[in-house]
């Protein structure tokens, strides 16, 4: 078997509590850890999903191959729907 993927996600806002999901529903993933400036909603979802929490991304260097990096969307001046 292959070594299991060990990801991260920076951002555990509403976003990026679905990465956060689905990393950890993976059979081929491990989810190493969440990043969140705030450190109560970190420690929050890392305790809903087994792992762990820190508040700067940079202590997830060299302990994760992917991570997702999972910002708000404020009003952004993108393309919209017609």
């Amino acid at each position: 078997m292959a070594r299991k993927i060990r990801a991260g996600v920076v951002g555990v806002g509403h976003f990026g509590r679905h990465h956060v999901a689905k990393y950890a529903s993976l059979d081929t993933c491990t989810l190493t850890a969440v990043a969140d400036i705030d450190a109560a909603r970190a420690a929050q979802v890392a305790a809903e999903c087994g792992t762990r929490a820190v508040t700067d991304h940079r202590a997830l260097f060299g302990e994760v191959d992917a991570v997702s990096v999972v910002v708000p969307t404020r009003g952004g001046s993108g393309p919209r729907p017609t």
